[in-house]
C-alpha cells in the first residue's frame, strides 16, 4: 500500500508528528474534529459534569463513552489523540471554546472533504480488484485508474462559502475539481479530488468588492497566500501500484505590516493540495499559524490531554 492512501493519517509516524506539536489542537486533523465537535449531530446523550464524562450515540453506531482522557469511539482507538467526542466533552464542560471554529458551510465542506477522500481509496482499491479480475480473464486490462466524482460540492460553485476561513471565489472552482456536466440533457454540478491549485493563485482571507480601495481592504486583511509551485493531484502508477497522489503546493504567506498599509513576505510553506484545500476551508494548518494573528493563531488553547 502507497503511504499516499489515506491509512497514513493512521501511521504511528504521522501520529506522533502530530502529538510532538507544542499545542496539538492547532494541526488541520484537529481542527476538522473540533469542527465536527461543534455540529448538532455530536451533542452528548448523556452528560456528567461531576464525572467529566458523557456518552455519544450516533444512528447506526454503538455507544460511545467519552473522558477528557478516553473515548470508546474508533477514531481515538486508533490514533489515541483527541477525538470529536472529547472536544465536545470539553466544551460542554466550559473547558474547551469551540466559539472560533468555522461551523456551517466550513463544518459540512469538512465532512465533505473527509467523505471525498475516503471514497477514492475505496474507488481505487474497487478498480484494482475489476482489474485483477479482467487479467485472470485474459480481458484488457484498464490502462489508467480515475477518481470518483459525487453529488455533494465542497462549496455552491457560484458563490464563495462564507464560513470558510478564506475567501474562495467562483473563479477556483476548476482548482477545487467542481464541474458542470451535461448528463441526459440535464446541467449537473458534481464534485471530484482532483484538486489543482496552481502557481499565480492568490488567496486571501476576506472577499474583494468591486470599486473599493486596497487601502479599506488592508484595515480588515489577516493574511494572503501567493502559490509559487504547485503540481495536481493525480493517479500514478500502475495495476496494483496505483494510488492517488494529493498534489503539491509551494506558497509564500503574506500580512499586513504594523500600520496595515501594505503587505510583507512573512515566509513560505508547502503542503499537499489536499491539506491546501482543507487548510482554505479552516484555517487551520501547523505551517502557516505561526503566521497567523493572535487571535486566531489562539485557537484550542485553554485545554491539554
Amino acid at each position: 500500500m502507497s503511504d499516499n492512501h489515506q491509512g497514513w493519517r493512521y501511521k504511528k509516524e504521522y501520529l506522533d508528528g502530530i502529538e510532538a506539536l507544542e499545542n496539538i489542537h492547532l494541526h488541520d486533523e484537529q481542527i476538522g474534529r473540533q469542527i465536527r465537535a461543534k455540529s448538532k449531530k455530536c451533542t452528548p446523550w448523556k452528560l456528567d459534569k461531576a464525572q467529566q464524562s458523557a456518552e455519544f450515540q450516533d444512528p447506526g453506531y454503538p455507544v460511545y463513552k467519552t473522558t477528557l482522557d478516553v473515548c470508546t469511539c474508533k477514531d481515538f482507538v486508533l490514533r489515541r489523540l483527541p477525538c470529536k467526542h472529547m472536544y465536545r466533552l470539553a466544551y460542554e464542560l466550559g473547558l474547551f471554546s469551540l466559539d472560533n471554529i468555522q461551523s456551517s458551510d466550513a463544518c459540512r465542506a469538512v465532512e465533505i472533504f473527509d467523505y471525498l477522500l475516503k471514497l477514492q481509496d475505496d474507488w481505487i482499491a474497487r478498480q484494482k480488484e475489476i482489474l485483477r479480475e479482467k487479467i485472470e480473464k485474459n480481458d484488457p486490462p484498464t490502462k489508467k485508474f480515475s477518481l470518483k466524482r459525487q453529488n455533494s460540492l465542497l462549496r455552491e460553485p457560484l458563490h464563495y462559502a462564507k464560513d470558510w476561513f478564506f475567501c474562495v471565489p467562483q473563479y477556483f472552482n476548476d482548482a477545487l475539481d467542481i464541474a458542470l456536466f451535461s448528463i441526459e440533457g440535464e446541467h449537473r454540478w458534481s464534485q471530484g479530488s482532483t484538486f489543482s491549485f496552481s502557481a499565480g493563485d492568490s488567496i486571501y482571507d476576506i472577499p474583494f468588492e468591486a470599486g473599493r480601495p486596497w487601502s479599506e481592504d488592508l484595515k480588515t486583511l489577516n493574511i494572503c497566500l501567493e502559490i509559487e509551485k504547485a503540481s495536481p493531484v493525480d493517479v500514478l502508477g500502475e495495476g496494483d501500484d496505483a494510488y492517488r497522489f494529493p498534489g503539491s503546493v509551494e506558497c509564500t504567506v503574506f500580512t499586513p505590516d504594523e500600520n496595515r498599509q501594505s503587505i510583507v513576505a512573512r515566509g513560505q510553506v508547502t503542503m499537499t493540495q489536499d491539506e491546501f484545500v482543507r487548510m482554505l476551508i479552516t484555517g487551520a494548518n501547523e505551517k502557516i499559524s505561526p503566521f497567523l494573528p493572535t487571535k486566531f493563531d489562539a485557537k484550542g488553547q485553554g485545554l491539554l490531554f
